[in-house]
């Protein structure tokens, strides 16, 4: 009968286990530091000198089912604080109680920048103000300093944002206009004023109950992952699903922007990047290759906590707008020893922790950072021809494009590109949706010609000018372009349409192209041709992030 007995746990600055009196701790962190850690972006470190990340693993739900094996260890006050622990592996119930949804203000981020990039953040700023806006130029600062062994590792950026807006229509308005020419990509940034708050209430099916302000963190008893049978994922963005999903490291239960339950998976880098890496690279890809994919995921992990979400409980999200991970069920053991084999080792140059920006297939030439992202150029990321100790030009010019894309160089990454068709590519796009994309911009009418006006060092298409039946414009950007060109695989292309005229557009584009992806930095395809020659990660690395060393941080 004693098992049946409800179990309340209430805290304000004690907690109690009412029905088993001589079970009382202090509680020994205020409400405000509890919900203070949620948002902090500084770097936290565990008992094993590696940094700790908590990732958003799904939110805006009215309830989540967990379970583990042997039970639960309750954490109310975090690691450091009093716990409980309630055995059995039957599943547990979490909601929220008097739900408050965050208070906060919304800005449209127009760049982000490193902190130390002075000249660019003065040009972006007066760039801003010439077009006249009448809204407040205002910039937020992300990302911390830390030392490391040694190292200074700085991921500190400025956020440069117009606003505040009062309602969602008035961003969207602002956010065409300026579309129209501006050639990053836009955001929608959201400054936390006052942070969400709840109870949040757990009960398993013996009738235990656990009551706690805010936040409540757990894990499996004996290290045994945490399983949830329906994990609802991928909220907000453009594919999402239900499913089975297990979890190592703690989790920890919060109240979302939006007032509802949000779940977080806390845990180390390391481990993270075990759920992370087969994400993003075939895990039969040859070894050396996954190493060199695990020291570059790396780089991106750490570069991004602190910078992202901060309006948010948590570092990161587990889709691609951070790192797609997945929990335990895409692990294998062969990205396992490739995270192992590199642990704690990442990118520098005299610029700082290298950028170790990645995608599929650079189509036998790189691009530089600048021309993709803005800001200023990146030691690392010249632009290169995909393969050493080979004569071939820094750039391609406009005039050489058709004869690079039509005869394809002996680059690292043709052979599995090419099996993957990411290396050389074809793709017809109707009139119809072009317009449509040029349209999310400015409605120019139907589109009857367009016209390459900037080039980036790869050759890749960055500015393009686009003539319709009503008007005309010209759209920056590499991916914008992408976009607009229906979603093709990069910009690395020449069109094998002519234009048309006002009274006769083309019915349809056909373009051919290079490439799957921006080209900046690491090429998986290549890495994987790289290693398939002989060459080891660290070779892969120093050739893919010019002029980097690696050192070990953990």
């Amino acid at each position: 009968m004693e098992k049946q007995r409800l179990l309340i746990l209430s805290i304000v600055t004690t907690f109690a286990f009412i029905g088993q009196p001589n079970r009382v701790a202090a509680f020994d962190m205020t409400q405000q530091d509890r919900t203070k850690v949620l948002y902090s972006n500084q770097f936290n470190f565990d008992e094993d000198g590696q940094p700790t990340v908590s990732v958003r693993i799904s939110e805006g739900q009215d309830q989540i089912q967990l379970r583990s094996q042997f039970g639960f260890r309750f954490m109310p006050a975090g690691r450091k604080g009093s716990q409980t622990t309630v055995t059995g592996g039957g599943q547990w119930t979490f909601k929220v109680s008097n739900g408050r949804p965050a208070q906060a203000r919304r800005w449209l981020s127009l760049a982000v920048l490193k902190a130390t990039e002075f000249r660019e953040i003065r040009e972006l700023h007066q760039k801003i103000k010439e077009q006249g806006h009448s809204l407040t130029v205002s910039q937020f600062e992300a990302g911390s300093v830390i030392g490391v062994r040694g190292t200074t590792l700085d991921t500190r950026r400025i956020r440069l944002a117009l606003g505040p807006f009062t309602t969602a229509e008035q961003l969207e308005s602002t956010k065409k206009l300026i579309q129209e020419r501006w050639a990053y990509p836009l955001e929608t940034y959201i400054e936390l004023l006052e942070p969400a708050r709840g109870t949040i209430v757990a009960t398993n099916q013996a009738g235990v109950t656990l009551k706690v302000p805010d936040v409540l963190w757990l894990e499996g008893l004996k290290e045994k992952p945490i399983v949830c049978d329906r994990l609802v994922w991928g909220q907000g963005t453009p594919k999402s699903g239900t499913e089975r999903r297990s979890y190592d490291g703690r989790l920890y239960l919060t109240v979302g922007q939006d007032g509802k339950l949000a779940m977080v998976n806390l845990l180390s880098a390391e481990r993270l990047l075990k759920g992370v890496v087969p994400s993003e690279l075939y895990t039969s890809a040859p070894l050396e290759a996954l190493k060199a994919q695990a020291v570059a995921a790396r780089g991106q992990l750490l570069a991004k906590i602190g910078t992202r979400h901060l309006a948010d409980p948590y570092h990161l999200c587990a889709e691609t707008h951070c790192q797609v991970y997945t929990g335990r069920g895409r692990m294998h053991r062969r990205t396992n020893a490739a995270v192992e084999q590199t642990s704690g080792q990442l990118l520098f140059d005299n610029q700082g922790l290298v950028d170790t920006t990645y995608s599929s297939t650079c189509g036998g030439h790189s691009e530089t950072f600048e021309n993709v992202w803005g800001g200023a150029a990146k030691n690392a990321h010249p632009g290169f021809f995909d393969r050493a100790n080979q004569e071939y030009p820094s750039s391609i010019k406009a005039n050489e494009l058709k004869h690079f894309i039509d005869t394809p160089p002996p680059a690292y990454c043709k052979a599995s590109g090419s099996r993957a068709k990411t290396f050389r590519w074809t793709k017809t796009v109707s009139t119809k949706r072009v317009t449509r994309g040029v349209a999310k911009h400015k409605n120019i009418g139907t589109v009857y010609a367009l016209e390459v006006r900037k080039r980036g060092q790869s050759g890749r298409a960055l500015d393009i000018e686009y003539f319709g039946t009503k008007g005309r414009i010209i759209i920056e950007g590499e991916y914008t372009n992408r976009k607009v060109l229906g979603n093709l695989k990069s910009g690395l292309w020449y069109r094998l349409t002519k234009n048309g005229t006002k009274d006769k557009p083309p019915a349809k584009w056909m373009f051919k192209g290079a490439g799957f992806g921006h080209g900046v930095g690491l090429c998986q395809h290549g890495a994987m041709g790289m290693a398939k020659s002989g060459v080891g990660w660290q070779a892969i690395l120093f050739h893919y992030y010019k002029g980097s060393k690696l050192r070990s941080l953990w």
